[in-house]
């Protein structure tokens, strides 16, 4: 029964993480789950996490839901597709 609890409780947390609105940036009012739908979404994502003026809050609400196995299969197989987008810092002036 515990662990069904457990089970539960990532499962919302997730979902939480999954409907957090992108305040800023290119995808700014869209939610993680709307993002993660294209590669260039995905890529973005993982980009964003490693941004050092990224807010803590923000990072972790996006690495909890990258760390779900379906999205972090998803994001794999972006990594290794054809398109693969590079993103700078240049792009936060302009989406801000």
């Amino acid at each position: 029964m515990a662990s069904e609890l457990k089970r539960k409780l990532r499962a919302a947390r997730w979902r939480e993480a999954a409907d957090f609105v992108m305040p800023f940036g290119e995808f700014k009012g869209l939610t993680l789950e709307a993002i993660a739908e294209t590669d260039r979404g995905l890529q973005y994502l993982d980009w964003l996490i490693g941004w050092e003026k990224l807010w803590d809050s923000t990072k972790k609400i996006i690495e909890r839901f990258l760390a779900d196995p379906t999205v972090q299969a998803d994001l794999q197989e972006s990594l290794h597709g054809e398109d693969h987008y590079e993103f700078d810092e240049s792009e936060w002036e302009h989406w801000k």
